[in-house]
Formats: C-alpha cells, structure tokens, sequence
C-alpha cells in the first residue's frame, strides 16, 4: 500500500524535496523506482531532479544514522534475489543528495513502519521496527562495521501489531515506545539500565486495530505531555477512536480524552500527527481517515480535553478505486505556514494512477492569537491577549466560568482587517477567592465566531516556589524549563557546566507571583551534563539537565 509522502532538504538549499515515484495510468508496477522531485522556485513546480536503480522503491525515513550531522535515506528495494534488502544512502558532499550506497540491512521477514531515534541514551543510532513475524524489533548502529546489529525483540502476543510513537511521556529520561494490535491492545516499551529494554504497561482500546499512534507535548497546558493511539471497528457500527494518555508516575499512564468518529472506518487511509497549524502554541491534530483529513483545534483547560473541527477535506472522487492513502504536513515554500499533502489512487477504465494533492494555506488572513495569559493580583484577575493579524475582526467577547456554565462579562472591539500585532487586555474586578476559567470568543463582523483556548486561575491560593524537570530529558538543543515564583521579587535561573561554570542566563529579573515556561536553546553548547539553578529570594533550586547532540 503506497504511504503518505516523505519530504526533507537534504541537500541543504533551503528548497524541499519530495520522495517517491511516478505511477501513471499506463506506468508497469514492475518499474516504480524511487525518484527525488525538487521545488522549482520559478513556477513553483515540483521536478524530478534524481532516480534511483529500478529495484529501490520506496523512500523509508531520513536521518543522522552514523552522527556526522548529514541526513541518510533509509530506503526499500523489491530486488527479487533480496526481497528485504533496506538500502540506506550517503551524501557523497554536503551540498548534495544521498544518492551514493552506504550499507545495507537485512531483516527475516517484512519489515513495517521503521523509526530512528536513541531509545536506550548511549549516543548511537537505534532502528526501532515491526516485522510480520509478530515481532518488535531494535536493532543499533555499530559505527565499527557500519551496519545494524539487532539488540532486542518483543514478542507480540496479540498476531499482529503496527505504528509506534518514542517520546519521553513520564518524563524518567527515557524515551516511551508505545505500540498498538490488532485486537486494540497497547504496550509501552522502555530501556532499563541495567536490564535493557523491558514492556512496561499494557492496556486494551476500546475498540480494535490499534495502529495509529502520534504525540503532543501538552496540549492541554497542565505541563504533562501525551500519547495517543488510534483504533477502528466495523461493528456494529463503523467507528475511529483516538486515545490519548497522559504519565501519573514513573511507567504508569491514564486516558485523559477520546476522541470518537462515528461512520468512519478506516478501508484505505488511516494516519495522524500533531503540528501547530496557527501558530498559537498549542499544536493540532492532523488525522487522515478513510476518505477524509481532519484537522482538530484543542479548546479545552488544563487537565480537561475537548476538541472542535477546525479544517476538513473530503475526497471529492467517488468510487471504489478513488481512495486516500495518508496525508502529511510540510512547509514547502519556507513561508513558515505547512501545506496538506494527501496521498491517492485513481482508477480509471481498470487502470490505476498514483498521486500526490498539495493544498496550500489560504492566503486570508483570519484572526491569529499568538498569546493568552491570566495573572492575579489581589481580588483582581487581568487577562492579556495578543494577535498577529485580523481579518473582519468584530471583536471579542470575554466569557467567564466558575464551575462550568460560562458567561459574558465584556465585549472589547477588535481593529477589522489588520496585518499588524495588537495587544488587548481586561481587569476582572471584586472577586471572592476561588478557581475561575476564561474564554475568548472572536466574532467577525459577519458573525461567524470561534473561541480561544481556555485558561484558569486559582485566585487566593498562593503558589509555592518551585523548579520543574526540564522537558524533554536528554534533549537537542530545545528544551522548555517551568517554575513558579510565590510572590513578586528578583528572579534568577542559570544554567552551569559540570565544571561550575555559567554558560547561559535565562532569567534575571523581576517576577510577579505566577507559574511560568522559559524555552533553553543549547544550540552552541556541546553534549554532555548540565545544571540549571532557580533563585529567586531564600528559594533555591538545583536540577541536572543531559545534552545529546
């Protein structure tokens, strides 16, 4: 089954490729070789640039597999006298394609949805994948004889398993390696020192075909990241479920949201992501099922999830052989906004077309929230939003909720059509201790309106200091550090070397009482261990933080 399509710079001139091959109506499926299609910036047309020998089909993954800072491509051959040969490709210079042969990787049996990272921290290349043997396999990089040497396989006792998602949820420094069944069944795998990689957790869907997996980093702003996974059933009626977990503990997760699509079931097409589509902070969920892409938009609080259709593209080719395969998101012309790739087929007197639609953004510009913050002060509660950008923008309705009936308290006008940044605020007066939650509604001058997410305060309740576990834990070269300052005085967080010597200052000012999130970018550090120190009156706080580059 054709995959949804890969795309990457790797030959470094700021101008992507796409990667997979041409399949005409006419075309053999016997000669389908891979083929690099550049963007041609004068008619904004993608071109083949390069074809691979006949037997290499399929463009796997990109990555740094031997540390050299150069991306490989981690290809497919169909060679009938190696039928699972993998391929994987070098740059022959730095400015070029990986187009020269680097080593090669057998596997025993059909090998699916291969993923690189450092699953077990040593600093070499792990190739984490499911073979049709019903097994879970890792296999690492050896950079004596260049090649990969299987380490670890899981056995899966539920036939069949598919998709993994490799982040660090409980937040323990090692990445969690969720995997899905056939019978909705969910595992976590994780590297123990000491006794290598161990199946941690199990749980069961609530529905089967557990396949689809993908995470967020917190996208409900309790400071906890996620994992989901998604699951189908035809019976009794067709349905799509998407699961989401969250850590309560070392090696232990809880549901915190399902998402339920009924009368979709996933005959063709089933993948998803996460990605930030309007660049408010808070990612979305991109979600290809069957004949459908669905973008989600989190609107919920902290620790309460709920979600609204935010964008929808439904297959306009009816009948049988007109089918999605998957879709993906990349920006493709560098104007930091992501194009909708959707994988096709299309059939047409018996005969079959493979294909690619590319949808751009809209060039309207609508109401862009960059930011939405709630502090307290006394029986005072001051709300602060800004936005990039607004188009037919009425203005905005602020809603209030103290238990979960929300209602309007103002109504601050907002400046029409406008490319420029504006910053907006309100004072919520008197109020008497307790938690309350906020809401945005923006109306357009023709209506229409949307809400912003929602924020909650808990006034009278005075928050301790505190330093947080840096996310993610090793990192490169982003990480997102949190603390909370209790009442307002000068603040300092430093980062030392193992050494004791400074390298970076993060904060070095005055802080109001509050919680917050500052992002540490190591870019120009190099590996190795670091710590990062909160001051901030007689409060201080020490934690260690890994860089892997």
């Amino acid at each position: 089954m054709p995959m949804p399509i890969k795309a990457a710079d790797i030959n470094q001139n700021y101008l992507v490729e796409l990667y997979g091959f041409e399949k005409h109506y006419q075309t053999s499926w016997f000669s389908l070789p891979l083929k690099i299609f550049e963007l041609d910036p004068a008619d904004s047309i993608f071109k083949v640039v390069y074809t691979y020998t006949d037997t290499i089909t399929r463009a796997e993954d990109m990555y740094d597999i031997n540390g050299d800072g150069q991306l490989q491509l981690f290809t497919s051959s169909n060679d009938l006298l190696a039928p699972r040969l993998k391929v994987i490709y070098k740059k022959p210079f730095p400015n070029s394609f990986a187009v020269t042969e680097d080593f090669y990787f057998t596997v025993w049996n059909q090998m699916n949805d291969p993923m690189f990272g450092n699953y077990d921290n040593n600093g070499l290349t792990d190739l984490l994948y499911f073979s049709l043997d019903a097994y879970t396999s890792i296999a690492e990089y050896n950079p004596v004889f260049n090649r990969f040497d299987s380490v670890y396989a899981f056995p899966e006792p539920d036939i069949y398993g598919a998709g993994f998602s490799t982040e660090d949820i409980d937040g323990d420094g090692y990445p969690d390696i969720v995997l899905g069944s056939i019978h909705g069944s969910v595992h976590v795998l994780e590297y123990q020192p000491g006794t290598g990689y161990q199946n941690i957790w199990n749980d069961t869907l609530d529905t089967y075909n557990a396949y689809v997996h993908f995470t967020t980093m917190d996208v409900d702003g309790n400071g906890k990241p996620e994992f989901w996974v998604g699951g189908d059933a035809f019976y009794p009626i067709p349905k799509t479920l998407c699961t989401c977990y969250e850590s309560e503990g070392n090696n232990n997760y809880k549901i915190v949201a399902k998402i339920w699509i009924e009368g979709v079931f996933s005959f063709d097409a089933y993948n998803a992501f996460a990605v930030d589509v309007d660049k408010d902070g808070v990612e979305e969920i991109g979600l290809c099922v069957d004949q459908h892409f669905l973008i989600l938009k989190f609107t919920g609080r902290p620790n309460q999830h709920s979600y609204e259709l935010y964008y929808i593209k439904k297959n306009e080719m009816t009948g049988n052989y007109n089918v999605y395969y998957g879709a993906s998101m990349y920006d493709l012309t560098g104007d930091s906004k992501e194009e909708i790739l959707i994988s096709r087929q299309q059939g047409n007197n018996g005969q079959l077309r493979l294909f690619t639609s590319i949808y751009r953004p809209s060039s309207i510009v609508p109401v862009q929230l960059i930011s939405f913050t709630a502090s307290a002060s006394g029986k005072e509660i001051l709300l602060n939003w800004i936005t990039a950008s607004e188009l037919n923008n009425r203005g905005f309705e602020v809603q209030r909720s103290e238990v979960s009936n929300w209602e309007r308290i103002t109504f601050i006008e907002g400046f029409g059509t406008t490319s420029e940044q504006h910053n907006y605020s309100y004072k919520d007066l008197n109020l008497t201790s307790g938690k309350y939650a906020y809401r945005l509604k923006q109306i357009d001058y023709d209506g229409s309106s949307k809400y912003s997410k929602e924020i909650e305060v808990d006034l009278f309740s005075p928050l301790k200091y505190s330093l947080e576990q840096n996310y993610p834990n090793p990192f490169n070269p982003i990480t997102k550090i949190q603390y909370a300052v209790g009442n307002r005085q000068f603040v300092s967080l430093k980062v030392y070397d193992i050494l004791g010597r400074q390298v970076a200052t993060l904060v070095s000012e005055e802080k109001s009482s509050g919680s917050y999130t500052i992002e540490f970018n190591a870019g120009e550090l190099s590996s190795g261990i670091y710590f990062y120190q909160l001051k901030a009156g007689d409060f201080i706080s020490t934690k260690k933080l890994v860089l892997l580059k």
